[in-house]
């Protein structure tokens, strides 16, 4: 979280000693600062955050207490949840990685899983559309479409059910299982 301060930086001292009021923003080990209107006369009028010793220092604390106020709103309400609300299929994609590492991975579904295929760096593919007679290889599957996939593919494939994930996809707002998938040969079942 951001903390916010009302600071004096003594080396950004403008003609004739004065000094404008800032407000720093430290987030990750990293301090920046915002500058106000606000000019004190001398370093002395200002002490631990607040202005002091100055005729107005009422109103000037009321002023830096409003900048201050505002930013954390902002922060609080505006950026920080949208920091903090990414959504990313890259769990989905490191756990597929580990099981195929390189080639064709399959998906069942109507959509795609344009999140994990971005990661898998384009290699997904429909098997509804590509229907591979031979050979074995790996499905992704929405659990909302497994039994549909399972009825479909279960006469043409073995399927071997490998994981289903604990979180839902971003993509496909469901849980997904992968399977394993040899195709069943005619001639030697």
């Amino acid at each position: 979280m951001a903390l916010l301060n009302a600071v004096v930086l003594t080396s950004k001292t403008i003609k004739g000693g004065r000094n404008k009021v800032r407000i720093s923003v430290a987030h990750n080990g990293e301090t920046r600062y915002i500058v106000t209107d606000i000019i004190l006369d001398s370093n002395k009028e200002f002490k631990n955050g607040m202005v002091v010793k100055r005729a107005d220092s009422r109103s000037l604390l009321y002023g830096i207490a409003g900048c201050m106020l505002c930013l954390f709103v902002s922060l609080d309400s505006v950026y920080q949840p949208t920091v903090l609300a990414v959504k990313s299929d890259k769990h989905l994609d490191e756990r597929v990685n580990t099981y195929v590492p390189e080639g064709v991975v399959y998906s069942y579904s109507k959509m795609s899983f344009y999140g994990v295929n971005f990661y898998l760096k384009d290699r997904m593919r429909h098997i509804e559309k590509e229907r591979p007679s031979s050979g074995e290889g790996y499905l992704l599957v929405p659990v909302k479409e497994e039994e549909n996939m399972l009825g479909e593919l279960e006469q043409t494939y073995h399927l071997e059910k490998i994981f289903r994930t604990d979180r839902r996809s971003c993509d496909m707002r469901n849980e997904i299982c992968m399977y394993k998938f040899r195709a069943i040969d005619i001639h030697n079942p």
